[in-house]
């Protein structure tokens, strides 16, 4: 019997926008990143199952407005201290839920997060698992 031969393809994501295929479960998530700046508040979050695209579009939107990207588990006191000095525009974090889940800490800088983007006037998107209605 031969032998199965396995190749490492080393496959990274592919983020771009011309790989993001829309379909009517997210084309009003996608139609709403693409209307940024004229979105109806500051803060948004889109949400669905994992693996259902949420970073995927978090790039497309960085592609479109410049944003900075984090994961929410790098969020922490240094890093809003650091935002401070040079807040951007645009702002994007990834799994935010998660993160915040029964961390009153957490939740904290949230809060914090969320007044320093309306007193600096910019866009905050975050992606998450569950609507914010859901969220400890």
């Amino acid at each position: 019997m031969p032998e199965q031969l396995i190749f490492d393809l080393n496959k990274a994501p592919a983020y771009k926008r011309e790989d993001y295929l829309s379909a009517p479960a997210n084309e009003a998530a996608l139609n709403f990143i693409l209307n940024w700046p004229n979105w109806p508040s500051n803060s948004a979050v889109i949400f669905g199952p994992a693996a259902s695209g949420k970073t995927h579009i978090l790039h497309v939107w960085k592609a479109h407005s410049g944003a900075t990207i984090i994961n929410a588990s790098d969020l922490s006191e240094s890093y809003l201290k650091e935002l401070q000095n040079n807040f951007p525009q645009t702002l994007a974090i990834d799994n935010v839920d998660q993160w915040l889940f029964d961390n009153p800490e957490h939740q904290k800088l949230l809060f914090h997060l969320l007044n320093d983007v309306a007193a600096n006037d910019a866009a905050l998107l975050m992606t998450a698992l569950k609507p914010p209605m859901q969220w400890s």
